[in-house]
């Protein structure tokens, strides 16, 4: 249950807002920059960034490029 409201808030337009705000902060890049240091931390930043964008309105074309440069660093 709780899963679902999370991917409905995340395919919102204010949810997308959030995360991308959140993500582009000073405190969002620290914090992904924390977990990128650790193989688990970073299996996680990627794994939570391609949900992100696969959920975005984003062109096919766009989302392959992204999902495919994180693919890379998985």
């Amino acid at each position: 249950m709780i899963e679902e409201m999370a991917k409905k808030f995340l395919a919102s337009p204010e949810g997308q807002k959030m995360i991308m705000d959140f993500l582009l902060s000073d405190n969002g890049k620290k914090t992904v920059m924390n977990f990128m240091s650790d193989p688990k931390g970073k299996q996680t930043v990627v794994s939570f960034i391609k949900q992100i964008v696969s959920g975005l309105d984003l062109p096919e074309d766009q989302k392959s490029l992204v999902l495919n440069a994180l693919n890379l660093l998985s």
